[in-house]
Formats: C-alpha cells, structure tokens, sequence
C-alpha cells in the first residue's frame, strides 16, 4: 500500500509513532501486548487481555529486527529479531491489521535509509 508523502514522519510528530489496539501474541503465556511502531524502534507493551497496561514493555531497535511478514491464513503479523549470544527468534502478533502493521514496517525501514543517505 502506498502512504501519501510524510505521513509516518507526521504520525512520529504528533503521536511518537502508531500505535495499534491490544492483541494477543505467542511470546507472552497470558495477556496481550500493544504494538507501537516508531522510527527509532518497535515496541511491545504488555497488557491485560482487557487492555489495561502493564509495567513490562520490549523494545527492539530497527538493527535488530532482520525479518518480517503479513500472514493472512493466521491473522498475524510474524517478525524476527536478533538476540545477543543467542539464536534469532521469531514473534507473532495476532492483530487484524497485520497487513498495516507490515506496510508500516517497510516504510520505515525505507525512510531509515533515506536519512543514511542524506
């Protein structure tokens, strides 16, 4: 999907990034987490089911995340990350605006490079 010229950098502006509404994940055994995408990072705020914040939160910086997808047959949006001194780990996010999430992901990851570049 394409975005209109400098939404993202906007949405950074006015909001510190997306944030998208609670949903479950396989990386936690109860609750849920809140995905918010930014420029400097991705994180996800762990949550009661209901949606009420909790105290963990996991940031992952752009450097550490090597691969990402939108898949529709799961209703999930899957990533992959590296650990220090440990093999890389895949995470899914079930969310129905996987594919946003994604589109999301790519425009960062291409406006990251525009600033590398000048």
């Amino acid at each position: 999907a394409a975005f209109p010229p400098l939404l993202l950098p906007v949405a950074n502006i006015l909001l510190g990034g997306v944030v998208f509404p609670h949903c479950a994940c396989d990386s936690r055994k109860e609750g849920h987490v809140i995905p918010a995408v930014g420029i400097k990072s991705f994180r996800l705020h762990a949550c009661r089911e209901d949606g009420s914040m909790e105290a963990q939160m996991v940031e992952l910086t752009w450097e550490s995340i090597t691969r990402w997808e939108s898949d529709e047959e799961s209703m999930s949006f899957c990533f992959q990350y590296n650990r220090p001194d440990k093999p890389a780990r895949w995470v899914k996010v079930y969310t129905p605006y996987h594919s946003f999430l994604a589109d999301c992901f790519d425009r960062i990851v291409e406006e990251r490079k525009w600033e590398d570049t000048g």
